[in-house]
């Protein structure tokens, strides 16, 4: 693609990505009132639970749809990835059935016992929404994409607002999020059933070649997207719960949501650009490292300002906008906000590893970085009792040096001319 199509992509894209995060925005006021930080620690933690098992729904093969040159092949992806969702679909029933009041007791949260039932629903519906996602990415249908990510949060909204008002408490957070996600696929229903018609018509062939090449995929990318969602989320809320209690819990989720929330936006419209170009750059043998520092760039005109209105401001903020009793929420977004800005750096250009195949390396890399600010905020909170502030401030720092180590790490493996996957 030429310059001009890089940022057309992209400023279509971040139109409808902002526009959907103003949505939530503008309800957040609303939300915070008609629930308390214990019901949205609560639905964090079912996030944080439902996130194991969506994460690697198809296998992470929905992200090898990109990589294929002919259609035929990029259909077997699909077929390869649909094969892993039944199986994980099987798994996710199995939890919500014997797991269920386990894992509710364990979150200190027994309001989403009833709600991990629904497991393989979540499942299924997140996994649809995957492959036709990453397919629409191939093609290039980004105008789809910025409307579809618009509507979704329309609907969330006024579920959210409705179910609060009608005292659904973490039921009405869960159930947004799944209309939300179910709307979705009403909107993508022309290349669902696209997708299925090739699908079906592909029923028979060998998958040996597909399996083979985009092995890393289910073998690595797999077990380090598990990872990364098992101690960013899922062991990250078992430990801060059962250190500083659900309350805290919910301070900490509304805060990461509200922070992440603006710069969101320009991070998925620069990823799926950065993935298109950059993986036609390598199948044509050629270095990415410019298309790589353009993304980062781009990213730090945003980041730098908000840094510094989070740090200097975000505790007035949290009060005026959303009520007084989440002035602590203003607190915990300061401490994290400069973790926030600097994975932000690194999160749109973090499918250079699976461009470059480097996916091992990358896999090693990260379990680093997670176990290490995993046993940092344990043993400061339990070893040391270290307030919560304390613990936020440490872990925020060290995340934020082992992202700029990675962004390094990233230009070097992208200045090289590969061919990936051949």
């Amino acid at each position: 693609m030429k310059l001009s199509d890089y940022h057309k992509n992209f400023l279509t894209l971040l139109s409808g990505n902002g526009l959907a995060q103003v949505i939530p925005f503008a309800i957040g006021p609303i939300l915070s009132r008609l629930y308390t930080p214990e019901e949205f620690g609560s639905y964090s933690n079912f996030m944080a639970i439902m996130g194991l098992f969506v994460i690697v729904a198809c296998g992470r093969m929905e992200l090898a749809i990109m990589l294929p040159q002919l259609k035929e092949d990029a259909l077997d992806v699909v077929r390869k990835a649909l094969f892993y969702l039944k199986w994980i679909l099987l798994i996710s029933l199995g939890c919500g059935l014997f797991l269920s009041d386990t894992l509710s007791q364990l979150f200190e949260s027994p309001d989403i016992k009833g709600y991990l039932f629904m497991l393989p629903i979540f499942v299924l519906i997140n996994g649809i929404y995957l492959i036709a996602y990453n397919w629409l990415v191939r093609m290039s249908k980004y105008k789809m994409l910025a409307s579809s990510n618009i509507v979704m949060a329309a609907v969330m909204a006024v579920v959210n607002v409705g179910m609060g008002f009608m005292g659904f408490g973490v039921a009405g957070l869960i159930l947004a999020n799944l209309i939300g996600m179910a709307t979705l696929l009403v909107m993508f229903h022309k290349t669902i059933a696209e997708l299925w018609k090739g699908v079906k018509a592909r029923k028979g062939m060998p998958l040996t070649e597909v399996s083979t090449r985009y092995r890393d995929f289910p073998r690595v990318n797999m077990a380090h997207a598990f990872f990364d969602v098992a101690n960013q989320q899922f062991l990250f809320n078992l430990i801060f719960t059962s250190l500083f209690g659900v309350m805290a819990m919910g301070f900490y989720a509304l805060s990461a949501r509200y922070v992440r929330a603006p710069i969101r936006s320009f991070n998925a419209s620069i990823a799926q650009v950065y993935y298109s170009e950059a993986s036609a750059l390598v199948r044509e043998g050629k270095a990415f490292s410019h298309l790589m520092l353009r993304s980062v760039r781009t990213m730090l005109v945003f980041a730098i300002p908000f840094l510094v209105v989070l740090l200097l401001f975000a505790p007035d903020l949290f009060s005026w906008f959303f009520g007084e009793e989440w002035h602590e929420a203003g607190l915990y977004a300061r401490a994290l906000s400069p973790a926030i800005c600097s994975q932000f750096l690194v999160s749109p250009v973090s499918m250079t590893p699976i461009i470059c195949s480097r996916q091992k390396s990358f896999f090693i890399w990260s379990v680093s970085i997670q176990v290490s600010a995993l046993v940092l905020i344990w043993f400061l909170g339990s070893q040391l009792s270290w307030t919560v502030m304390d613990c936020l401030w440490s872990y925020s720092v060290l995340i934020s040096l082992f992202s700029f180590a990675t962004l390094a790490w990233f230009y070097q493996i992208s200045s090289k001319n590969i061919k990936a996957y051949e």
